[in-house]
């Protein structure tokens, strides 16, 4: 019953337009925020795996997400410490686990990767909407004629269709070395040390959380404007067994 409350607040939202497709389209990421968190049932972190697997937006970190808060920790360890490597989870990627653990040396996914990134245009850097692809004139057997619509559902039939879907090259990226040889190193934020990421892995965490919001803006803060993409891999990091 309660889900079905929360699927009838949001068809009546699209149905006295309130929402529409136009709206979530063009609405930057605190309007969009705001629109769908009034909606019963939809929260902080609903809004953020919507605006990046359906909106597809490049620049969202889901600071919320326990699982994104996890490989971060796990993957700033490995940059900054030797002794904390780490690999890649073969059932977050779509591979099979054969029940062993796995090793510093071992190879854990063969599975094939074959991903490529969509082109989205011209690169984004103040916006995280990504810009919208598909020609500009569409050919006329494909324009809806406008005389049996009204006038908010012929503005959404004008809309260029959003980018395809896709998944990041998790094990391309990921089986890399955290550090390549001659390369700088992120440096971690002030507050944070490598004995204080291990005590947060270790559960020493702050109010439930192995990262704090402001640690995660900072240590993502060179990822911009792409850190859809880097948080999709955090996703995967798991521990390597001793």
């Amino acid at each position: 019953m309660r889900k079905a409350e929360y699927v009838r607040d949001l068809a009546s939202r699209f149905a006295d337009r309130r929402l529409s497709t136009e709206k979530l389209i063009h609405a930057n990421d605190d309007e969009l925020a705001q629109m769908l968190i009034e909606i019963k049932g939809i929260g902080r972190w609903t809004v953020d795996m919507f605006a990046i697997f359906s909106l597809r937006r490049p620049n969202i970190l889901p600071v919320g997400d326990l699982g994104v808060q996890r490989g971060l920790v796990r993957w700033f360890l490995s940059l900054h410490s030797p002794s904390h490597t780490f690999a890649i989870s073969p059932e977050k990627i779509g591979g099979q686990s054969d029940g062993k653990k796995l090793k510093n040396n071992a190879k854990v996914s063969t599975i094939e990767d074959n991903d490529e990134l969509p082109t989205f245009g011209p690169r984004a850097t103040s916006s995280s909407n990504v810009p919208a692809s598909g020609p500009t004139n569409p050919p006329a057997s494909s324009v809806q004629p406008t005389d049996c619509v009204n006038d908010g559902e012929a503005a959404e039939s004008e809309i260029a269709p959003m980018p395809p879907p896709f998944t990041p090259s998790i094990k391309h990226t990921l089986n890399r070395p955290a550090a390549e040889p001659g390369s700088s190193t992120i440096p971690l934020p002030d507050g944070l040390s490598v004995s204080v990421l291990k005590s947060r892995l270790d559960g020493k965490k702050i109010k439930g959380a192995f990262l704090t919001p402001k640690e995660m803006e900072d240590l993502t803060e060179c990822w911009k404007p792409f850190r859809s993409l880097g948080i999709y891999y955090m996703w995967s990091v798991a521990k390597v067994a001793e």
